[in-house]
């Protein structure tokens, strides 16, 4: 269930996706921090995916994971800092825990400093969010559709489209017998893989996509957004481990202990395509709002999914460019469903 493609086709495109995104060339790329995992399940795939982007150049790689050990949910955090610092001091650090490299890495990898080259850095312009008196700002997108979740109760917002079920199977059922003129793209033949909050963003997704009246389309980025994280798969995870003394984690219980794994699987389903990131901003709504413009800024987004997990209530928003729409700065998802939906 967490085996990778094993030629690293899926990683290579999104690597190259991002480039393309960044406006860059693998030639302005310095280094590369891998996931580096050390098994051989991934490490293979990743060598090969980099060999796939960056061809006979010994691109310089290294994983943190030899010094710190896998921090599962936190891993890309991790990695995110230590790329900060290798820009701020201009320096590879070594690659700890290393004997003997595989044959195909022993090019990418080093045990000593490396000197980073082909600095290109690119300051983002920052939206300033003035506190004190609410304001309404205008975005130039809209929303076209959406559904609220509460326990097994969903609710769109543009069609009034209710469904109650007893348990996850049967709210499946009930959200695929909803009919209409657009066709049943999502697969749901692994929706027994994930647990109930993951079933659950899988039909808050489908749902959302038949309220707005609209087919999943490539080039759809997924915002989740909130503070619920995967702490409690995390314990799970952990207990079974210390409590059955295995040297492995149990695959399934692993797979949740990454906070993005609900909306990555809603877009699995989906077969969606495009970024996909979990942030906390501590209620500061217009921040949310702006990472929404962020991605209709890249030409490749036609649609960006907005999840918010709060107190046992889910709510997916689908937005298209197009505007001005004006939103208080206390907006958060529900509300402004309801102030968009409810006011027509």
């Amino acid at each position: 269930i967490t085996a990778p493609m094993p030629h690293g086709e899926a990683l290579s495109e999104a690597i190259g996706h991002a480039l393309d995104e960044a406006g860059l060339t693998p030639d302005d790329i310095g280094a590369v921090i891998g996931h580096g995992t050390g098994t051989r399940y991934n490490d293979d795939m990743e060598i090969q995916a980099i060999h796939r982007n960056f061809g006979d150049r010994s691109v310089p790689m290294l994983s943190v994971k030899g010094a710190c050990g896998h921090t599962l949910a936190g891993a890309g955090l991790v990695e995110a800092v230590v790329g900060v610092r290798m820009l701020e001091t201009g320096l590879i650090p070594p690659q700890t825990s290393l004997l003997t490299p595989e044959p195909e890495a022993a090019r990418y990898v080093s045990t000593e400093i490396r000197h980073l080259n082909r600095l290109r850095v690119r300051r983002p312009e920052r939206r300033h969010h003035p506190g004190g008196r609410i304001m309404n700002r205008a975005y130039p997108w809209h929303i076209i559709g959406g559904v609220t979740v509460e326990g097994l109760s969903f609710r769109t917002w543009r069609r009034g489209i209710v469904c109650t079920a007893e348990d996850t199977q049967d709210a499946k059922a009930k959200v695929s017998s909803v009919q209409d003129d657009f066709p049943h793209v999502y697969d749901l033949d692994n929706f027994r893989r994930g647990d109930a909050k993951v079933r659950t963003y899988i039909l808050a997704a489908v749902l959302a996509h038949r309220d707005a009246e609209v087919d999943a389309v490539r080039g759809t980025a997924i915002i989740d957004f909130g503070r619920q994280g995967c702490h409690e798969q995390n314990l799970d995870y952990f207990n079974d481990y210390r409590e059955h003394g295995r040297h492995l984690g149990r695959g399934h219980l692993f797979v949740g202990t990454l906070p993005t794994t609900p909306p990555c699987e809603a877009a699995i389903s989906l077969k969606l395509t495009g970024p996909c990131f979990y942030m906390d901003a501590f209620d500061r709504w217009p921040v949310l709002w702006d990472e929404v413009t962020n991605f209709f800024e890249m030409p490749s987004i036609r649609r960006v999914m907005v999840c918010r997990y709060g107190s046992g209530k889910l709510t997916v928003l689908l937005a298209e460019s197009g505007g001005p729409m004006e939103i208080p700065d206390e907006s958060d998802p529900e509300t402004l469903a309801r102030r968009i939906f409810r006011a027509e």
